[in-house]
């Protein structure tokens, strides 16, 4: 055997040894349970640079996702595990909530939330709601569902809600699996509004 078959034969094996530990290597890593994210409670070290500090800012949410600051300035909260939109006000600043307000309840799995000209958006798997305080209170008492009819079966149900700078209204969708062609043209996409009432999405 000449040197030229013997290093093609070498890059043959070397290839599909390769491959083969790339294939299981990957196999292996979809299968790593992540303990340390199940919310067990352990405390655990962070390392801040000088001057900074960790502390917990508010307690009692479950799988909380988007976060928003209103137009007063409080840290709100899509509360996605308990099915609501909370308020964190922190009045005195000490980098604690002061209490956890409800908003909202009863909204169906929120995922993100923003303000936008006098209100707050949703995005819930079928769609978007629309959230006002008309009182000032604190605590939305019209809501209005702007958008429902988005594809809710699948894997990955979250919704993501945006506003353009022209007051164009997206929602990302998420892809209905992992490796798959989706049937429905919306799904891993961005769909587009006219408007904050969700007209003409495409």
């Amino acid at each position: 055997m000449n040197k030229r078959n013997l290093s093609i034969g070498c890059l043959t094996i070397f290839l599909i040894l390769a491959a083969v530990g790339g294939y299981y290597g990957y196999q292996f890593a979809q299968q790593v349970n992540f303990t340390g994210f199940t919310g067990s409670g352990a405390a655990v070290d962070v390392a801040v640079p000088d001057g900074f500090q960790v502390n917990i800012f508010a307690e009692g949410l479950s799988g909380p996702r988007f976060m928003a600051v209103g137009p007063e300035g409080d840290l709100y909260v899509a509360d996605r595990g308990n099915d609501r939109i909370v308020a964190l006000p922190d009045a005195d600043g000490d980098g604690a909530a002061d209490t956890v307000r409800v908003v909202a309840a009863d909204i169906p799995s929120p995922h993100s939330i923003i303000y936008h000209e006098g209100h707050w958006y949703v995005g819930v798997t079928s769609g978007v709601i629309r959230l006002t305080d008309t009182d000032g209170d604190g605590v939305a008492d019209e809501r209005t569902t702007i958008i429902d009819d988005l594809p809710t079966s699948g894997s990955h149900s979250t919704r993501t809600v945006a506003f353009l700078p022209d007051g164009r209204m997206v929602v990302s969708i998420g892809s209905s699996c992992n490796v798959c062609e989706e049937e429905d043209e919306r799904r891993a996409a961005v769909v587009v509004y006219d408007d904050a009432n969700g007209t003409n999405g495409r």
